[in-house]
Formats: C-alpha cells, sequence, structure tokens
C-alpha cells in the first residue's frame, strides 16, 4: 500500500524546483513533475559516477580526467535546466534541453569507450527518444528519432 504522507512529501519536495505557473495547466504540471524528478536523479547518478570516474575506475588518468569533464558538464547542465524551470517558465525548452543533454552525454560516452561496436550502444540511445516521446510532443520525439539513427549510423559508419 502506498503511504500517502510519502506520497505528498515527495509532491513537495518536486514543487520546490517549479515555478507558481506551470500549477495553471495540469498536464504540462504532471509532465514537469516528472522532468524534475528524472533530472534529480540524473545528478544523483552523475554525482557518484564523478566520484568512481574519479577515483575508482582502473583507466589510465587521462580518461578519467575526460570522462569527469563529460561527467560534470552533464551535471551543470541538468543544474541549469532545474534553475530555468523554477524561475523562468519555458517547459518546452526544459524537455528540449534534458533530451539534448542525455542524448550529447550518451554519445560522448559512447565515443570514449570505443564506439557503437564495443559498447551497448543501442539501448543507450534509446533514452533520448523514450524521454521526447513520453515528456514532450509526437514531432518532438519523431525528430529525436532521427536524429538518433543519423548519429548511430554515422558512428558505425566513421
Amino acid at each position: 500500500m502506498v503511504d500517502v504522507k510519502l506520497v505528498a512529501k515527495v509532491e513537495k519536495f518536486l514543487d520546490r524546483f517549479l515555478g507558481e505557473e506551470y500549477k495553471k495547466d495540469a498536464e504540462t504540471y504532471y509532465k514537469s513533475r516528472i522532468l524534475v524528478a528524472i533530472l534529480l536523479t540524473y545528478q544523483v547518478m552523475l554525482f557518484f559516477i564523478g566520484l568512481y570516474v574519479l577515483f575508482l575506475a582502473p583507466v589510465p588518468l587521462e580518461s578519467r580526467l575526460w570522462s569527469a569533464l563529460l561527467v560534470s558538464l552533464m551535471f551543470a547542465s541538468y543544474g541549469y535546466i532545474l534553475y530555468v524551470m523554477k524561475y523562468r517558465f519555458n517547459y518546452s525548452f526544459c524537455i528540449e534541453a534534458s533530451v539534448l543533454s542525455a542524448f550529447a552525454g550518451i554519445t560522448a560516452g559512447i565515443c570514449m569507450s570505443g564506439g557503437p561496436v564495443t559498447s551497448p550502444a543501442t539501448p543507450l540511445m534509446i533514452l533520448p527518444i523514450v524521454l521526447a516521446f513520453c515528456l514532450s510532443t509526437r514531432y518532438s520525439g519523431l525528430r529525436w528519432s532521427n536524429m538518433v539513427l543519423l548519429t548511430h549510423m554515422l558512428l558505425i559508419v566513421i
């Protein structure tokens, strides 16, 4: 059984990252809550990945530094998106920026790990498409599907 008090606390916590304008449209309000939860989860994961990359990863120092730079840029971009969600009412920008950040980070990670032939590129590349279809519009999902397909094909050819 779901604890109603816990759900209310989580909703109140997520609402701290949203501006009041989001409450005017119920669909955007709930989608923005989901996006905030996803971005906060990403930031927690990136924090621990950054610690692992810097201190525990069994790779050369140069690779660790490049990986730490990538993780830091993604962490900062998600932080900026959370800032925009709180102080500016621009949900469409926030979801597109979130999908772009995920796409860029995954693509860079695939390139750093040997390319799509040696890394699990296909399952990872589906994430931006799912985000775009679920939290944005059908047109955005189709656009990101094309972008991912072209990038994946380009990475295989290179």
